[in-house]
C-alpha cells in the first residue's frame, strides 16, 4: 500500500473531525482548570489519532467486504481501486489499534485507572460503530454514538489526563478491595455545556451524510436513522442540532463554564445559518453534505480560540 493510497484508506480530510474534539478539549481545559500537561497531551493526541485512523480504516474495508454492488466494491471504495488486499488493510489497521492501546496504557499510569474504563469504552464504540454483523454506523443511534465519543468523549479524556481525574471523576481503590468515585458534579455538568455544541455538529456530519445516502442505504438494507424516522423529521433533526448549541452556548457563559469572550462564537450564525438552510433545501453528497463540515469546523474552531483569548484576558 503506497502512502498516497494509505491517507485516502483512513481519509485523512475527515480527520478534522477528531482534531476539533481536541481543540476543544484543549480551550475548555485552559480556561477551566488552568492545568496542561504538555507530555500527556502529545500522548493523547498520537493515541487518538491513530485510533481515529484506525476506525475509518475498518469501515472502509468492512463497507468492500460487506459490499452487494460491484460496481461501489471495485469502482470506488479504495481497497478496489487501489488493489488492496483485505489482508493488507486489516494488518494497517492493527498496527494503528495497537499503537494506541500501548500509548493509551501509558496515560493510565500516569493518570487513574478509571482511565481504562472510560478510554475501553471509547475503544469499543469506535471499533463496533462500523464492525461486525450489526455495525452502530448502520443503525438508528449512529448519530448518538459518534456525538457522544467524539464530541464528549475527546475532550473530557483531554481534561482528564491534564492532570484533573480527581476534579472530574476519580476511582479510588483500597487495600481492602473496596472502591470510592470521588469528584465534582459542577465539572462534570461544565465539561457537558462546553462540549454540547461539538457532540451535535459532529453528530449532524453523520445525519448529513446519512440524508444524503438515503437512497444508497436502502439499497445496501441499512436502517440509519433518516431511514427510520423518514426524510422530514431527519432534517428537522438535522436543524435541531444546528441551532441548539447557540442557546447552549450562552447558558455556558452565563454558569460561567465559558468565558465571556465565548459569545463572540455567536457571530459564526453569519455563515452557518445560511449553510442550514440550504442543507435543508437539498441533501446532496457532492452539494451540500461539505456544508456540514464547514458549521463544525465554524463553530467549534471559533468557540476554542474565543474561549482561549478569554482566558489569556481573565489572567
Amino acid at each position: 500500500m503506497s502512502f498516497k493510497h494509505f491517507l485516502t484508506f483512513i481519509e485523512i480530510k475527515t480527520k478534522l473531525l477528531s482534531v476539533l474534539g481536541f481543540l476543544v478539549g484543549l480551550g475548555f481545559t485552559f480556561y477551566y482548570f488552568g492545568d496542561l500537561d504538555w507530555v500527556n497531551t502529545l500522548i493523547f493526541f498520537i493515541a487518538m489519532f491513530s485510533f481515529d485512523m484506525a476506525t475509518t480504516a475498518i469501515n472502509n474495508t468492512m463497507d468492500y467486504v460487506k459490499a452487494k454492488d460491484e460496481d461501489y466494491k471495485h469502482n470506488e471504495n479504495i481497497l478496489g481501486t487501489a488493489h488492496i488486499s483485505v489482508k493488507t488493510a486489516a494488518t494497517s489497521i492493527f498496527l494503528m489499534i495497537a499503537t494506541s492501546s500501548i500509548l493509551g496504557i501509558i496515560l493510565i499510569t500516569r493518570t487513574n485507572i478509571l482511565l481504562l474504563f472510560i478510554g475501553g469504552i471509547c475503544f469499543i464504540i469506535g471499533i463496533f460503530y462500523t464492525f461486525g454483523p450489526m455495525p452502530l454506523s448502520r443503525l438508528p443511534l449512529g448519530e448518538v454514538f459518534s456525538g457522544a465519543t467524539m464530541g464528549f468523549g475527546i475532550p473530557f479524556i483531554f481534561a482528564y489526563v491534564n492532570g484533573n481525574n480527581k476534579a472530574l471523576l476519580d476511582l479510588t481503590i483500597h487495600s481492602d478491595w473496596t472502591y470510592s468515585l470521588s469528584g465534582s458534579l459542577i465539572a462534570l455538568i461544565a465539561i457537558v455545556f462546553a462540549t454540547y455544541p461539538l457532540m451535535c455538529y459532529i453528530a449532524n456530519v453523520m445525519l448529513a451524510n446519512n440524508l444524503s445516502d438515503i437512497d444508497y442505504d436502502i439499497k445496501n438494507h441499512r436502517s440509519t436513522f433518516p431511514i427510520v424516522v423518514g426524510r422530514k423529521a431527519g432534517i428537522a433533526t438535522y436543524e435541531f442540532l444546528a441551532y441548539s448549541p447557540y442557546v447552549v452556548l450562552i447558558l455556558a457563559v452565563i454558569f460561567k463554564f465559558l468565558p465571556y469572550t465565548a459569545l463572540l462564537t455567536l457571530l459564526t450564525a453569519i455563515k452557518i445559518v445560511p449553510n442550514i438552510r440550504l442543507f435543508a433545501k437539498k441533501q446532496s453528497k457532492r452539494e451540500t453534505f461539505s456544508t456540514s463540515i464547514q458549521n463544525a469546523v465554524l463553530f467549534n474552531v471559533a468557540l476554542t480560540l474565543f474561549t482561549i483569548i478569554g482566558t489569556l484576558i481573565h489572567f
